[in-house]
């Protein structure tokens, strides 16, 4: 039975988990950064990324968990995913 299919016979309640559980598949990596500026941009940006756009760009950024590329980057992203 394919994740969907799993997902229309356990209704909605299994959905919930369901969406996340396609969520962690689409990205395929960790969400935990160990470098402290990527894991500050991950924290916001994660559930802000809708798509294309800024959040976006921060989530990718901080997903390479490089240090040298986050630092730079992480008041602006900070800025970007707050939420509102």
């Amino acid at each position: 039975m394919t994740v969907f299919a799993a997902c229309l016979a356990f209704g909605s309640v299994g959905l919930v988990g369901c969406g996340e559980e396609e969520e962690e598949d689409v990205h395929g990596e960790d969400h935990d950064p160990e470098s402290p500026s990527c894991a500050e941009i991950m924290d916001l940006c994660h559930s802000a990324d809708e798509g294309e756009g800024p959040a976006h760009d921060c989530h990718e950024v901080a997903h390479a968990d490089v240090e040298a590329d986050c630092a730079p980057e992480k008041e602006a992203c900070l800025e970007i995913c707050a939420p509102m």
